[in-house]
């Protein structure tokens, strides 16, 4: 296992690698007893651990009992591996599996943010004697794909994928997805940040592993592959958190996702768009640890 460490402003964090039985390269992070019951977190599209690093420290020094939270970033995202690889539900699914059976996790609670949480969905379907406890942070998944992510993977639609690609080049356009992401404007990073985050953004293997990811946005499909009719094979308690303001992915998701996992509560905050563990992190991590630490 090799280790380095995170940016100052994070330094109580230990950045850290696992690699898997297939050969990925995974970065987590993690807070709390390393002999405690384990909480899973995963992120979303185009992010990394850095999602969860407002909630980490707070949630393993608040929690009634002693939680080991771990967040992980996914192949193809973060300080993983990524490259062009055959990415789909089944993919990150095994992947998740993989990085369990690697730390030695035989159970955990399982917590995913927005892509993440589609992810998630496909591991509790798949792994369900893995999980505890569900969480689903405004979750893709339950969307109707429109008909620019149904024609992803088609030849035609390689021009298309370009100017996407190349928007993430900009920071001005960047900066106009955080818009979007967040109802509170002041929660928008400043330059320097964005600045970092095109850096990242545009890396070789980073795009590789986004043109694959966007080739492949069938098998990445809940609706497309089925597998959004399994859902409610999911048995587990779960907890479904959305912002009302979501402007990424709408609120009416989340009474879908309610609707179709019949062991679930849904909480909705107030004046939060699509990322309330960041937006709402106070509020939102006590929720998290009243759910987790209930019998």
């Amino acid at each position: 296992m090799i280790k380095t460490t995170l940016p100052k402003q994070e330094n109580k964090l230990e950045s850290k690698y696992i690699t898997l039985q297939s050969g990925i390269r995974t970065h987590y992070i993690d807070a709390g007893p390393p002999d405690a019951p384990v909480v899973l977190l995963t992120h979303g599209f185009l992010s990394s651990v850095r999602d969860w690093k407002a909630n980490m420290l707070p949630l393993a020094e608040n929690s009634p009992k002693p939680l080991r939270f771990i967040a992980l970033d996914w192949a193809g995202f973060g300080l993983s591996d990524k490259g062009n690889r055959a990415y789909s539900l089944y993919f990150f699914a095994d992947f998740l599996r993989d990085f369990a059976i690697a730390m030695g996790l035989e159970s955990f609670d399982l917590v995913g943010h927005s892509m993440g949480g589609k992810h998630n969905l496909a591991f509790a379907i798949f792994y369900p004697q893995y999980i505890r406890k569900f969480v689903l942070v405004d979750t893709d998944g339950f969307i109707t794909e429109s008909w620019m992510m149904n024609s992803s993977g088609k030849p035609w639609f390689k021009p298309i994928q370009a100017i996407q690609l190349k928007a993430l080049g900009s920071p001005r356009l960047v900066k106009a997805f955080f818009s979007q992401a967040y109802h509170d404007k002041s929660f928008i990073p400043g330059d320097a940040k964005l600045k970092e985050g095109v850096r990242m953004l545009t890396m070789p293997d980073q795009i590789d592993a986004l043109k694959a990811l966007n080739q492949n946005y069938p098998s990445l499909s809940m609706r497309l592959t089925g597998l959004i009719e399994r859902v409610p094979e999911i048995e587990k308690p779960t907890l479904i958190v959305w912002g009302r303001q979501d402007r990424i992915i709408h609120i009416s998701c989340a009474e879908i996702a309610k609707s179709m996992l019949k062991n679930s509560r849904l909480h909705i905050f107030e004046e939060c768009g699509h990322i309330p563990q960041i937006e709402k992190a106070s509020e939102f991590n006590k929720l998290l640890l009243e759910f987790l630490n209930e019998d």
